[in-house]
């Protein structure tokens, strides 16, 4: 079975979504600097990587993860190495960077990352003086930076906000710079919502020139391509369609992760019983088997654990408790929990930031929040609330 769970899908493992993909290249041929804004665990990476395995002519794109970063200066150390190791492996643009370390503070590039000139260099400034140098012969540079709003975050949190903005505002700098912006594009992808800090830093402005992508949950009838001409394409199981439709009931939520979550265990379940047809009782038995296992939903609660201190984290807790367990929870009852816990002034933060990193929505009623995944409340509400 084609199926992939915890990392990024690349190669046949990648589910094309060929009118998500050609709306993003779209995009850049446009010229826009984007963020890519979905929830956690919807394939953002992967489509990113797909950018580079099927890149379109006139276009370099390099792919760099800054999630440990946590300063502006080793941020833009991350995008010099990164340019230098992913460009200098061809020849095209080899003699170019040669040229270019000689007037810059770069003395070399390996294995161990940058060998320097001299100490206390500002990559800031290194990095657009390497941009104004580059000669890319016609061709336009994308910089994907997967997990900049982490970056963002832990700047926030190891440093101090006027620094933070800081950051924020130099990216902003060197994207709107012309002499910049007519070589490089950036394309920022994260697992947590960007914007929601941004909001709480009161300065959007230093965001508002990027072109928000939205990556939306497969719809029913990507389920059913996926299944059937897709992950069990090669495989003797047979799936039914009217039992594809019992599956997109149980998961509710139809991001890729789930839904391999559930097809792995669906295999497994019909190698012990020797079965190649599924039937609802095998579903229900997967469903069952997948909540047993800790390691599909765990990083859900170490990610509150990291990103939220004291109250902050007890209400995020409390708040996924008390959802779990009554599968609904109001506006009120939440601005309750919020001045029990102190947090009145500030807890609509939290709760935006649980809604776009994918725990919970209120689309059904404004008023009313719900978990997105059956599953994922199932396991919360057996593992964290009891």
């Amino acid at each position: 079975m084609k199926t992939i769970i915890g990392q990024a899908a690349t190669g046949d493992f990648f589910y094309k979504r060929d009118k998500l993909t050609a709306k993003l290249w779209e995009n850049i041929i446009k010229g826009n600097n984007i963020l890519i804004s979905a929830p956690r665990r919807i394939g953002k990476t992967s489509l990113m990587l797909d950018l580079i395995e099927n890149s379109k002519k006139g276009y370099k794109v390099i792919y760099v993860i800054t999630e440990s970063v946590n300063n502006k200066n080793e941020f833009f150390r991350k995008l010099v190495h990164e340019i230098y190791n992913q460009l200098s492996t061809g020849k095209k643009f080899s003699n170019t960077l040669g040229q270019i370390k000689k007037s810059t503070s770069i003395k070399s590039i390996g294995p161990k990352g940058l060998e320097l000139k001299h100490k206390d260099i500002e990559y800031f400034n290194e990095f657009q003086d390497i941009v104004k140098q580059l000669e890319l012969e016609g061709e336009k540079l994308i910089i994907m930076v997967d997990e900049f709003a982490q970056t963002v975050e832990n700047i926030m949190q190891d440093e101090d906000d006027k620094k933070t903005i800081n950051f924020l505002e130099a990216n902003r700098e060197i994207r709107i710079k012309p002499e910049i912006n007519n070589k490089i594009q950036f394309v920022y992808a994260g697992s947590i919502g960007l914007e929601n800090i941004v909001s709480h830093l009161n300065s959007t402005s230093t965001i508002n020139d990027l072109y928000t992508f939205i990556v939306k949950p497969f719809t029913e009838l990507e389920v059913k391509d996926y299944i059937l001409n897709y992950a069990i394409e090669g495989t003797s199981l047979i799936f039914k369609e009217e039992k594809i439709e019992y599956l997109i009931n149980k998961i509710e939520w139809l991001i890729p992760y789930f839904i391999n979550i559930l097809l792995e265990e669906i295999e497994e379940v019909c190698t012990e019983l020797d079965k190649t047809e599924i039937i609802e009782k095998i579903i229900d038995d997967a469903f069952v088997n997948a909540l047993k296992k800790r390691s599909y939903f765990e990083h859900w609660h170490i990610r509150l654990r990291k990103a939220y201190k004291q109250s902050n984290y007890n209400f995020s807790k409390e708040l996924l408790n008390k959802v779990s367990e009554n599968n609904i929870l109001s506006l009120n009852e939440i601005h309750d929990l919020a001045i029990k816990l102190g947090i009145e002034n500030s807890y609509k933060d939290i709760l935006n930031s649980l809604v776009y990193d994918g725990y919970i929505n209120n689309n059904d009623d404004p008023k009313t929040y719900r978990f997105n995944s059956p599953l994922l409340r199932m396991w919360w509400y057996i593992n964290v609330a009891n």
